[in-house]
């Protein structure tokens, strides 16, 4: 879905900022062009491909480094 010139203007306002003509049509191209990518690999099928948590790990094994999770205080709600 592409975005239109008045997709942006809308964006620009909310975002509250003032964009030039040039600057509405550079940000349409931009935008647009992002989408784009976004929707080609939105396309990509990734079945059977693991999610990796650090790119380190597709070259090699690489350790957790992750604590235990365990409360070490108690948190009460105050007496009203």
């Amino acid at each position: 879905m592409a975005l239109t010139a008045s997709d942006v203007s809308r964006i620009a306002h909310l975002a509250r900022l003032a964009l030039t003509a040039d600057e509405e049509r550079a940000m349409l191209a931009q935008l647009n062009g992002f989408f784009g990518i976004v929707e080609r690999m939105g396309q990509v099928d990734t079945r059977g491909v693991e999610p990796l948590y650090t790119p380190l790990s597709a070259l090699h094994a690489v350790a957790l480094r992750l604590r235990d999770d365990h409360a070490t205080e108690a948190v009460l709600p105050e007496d009203s």
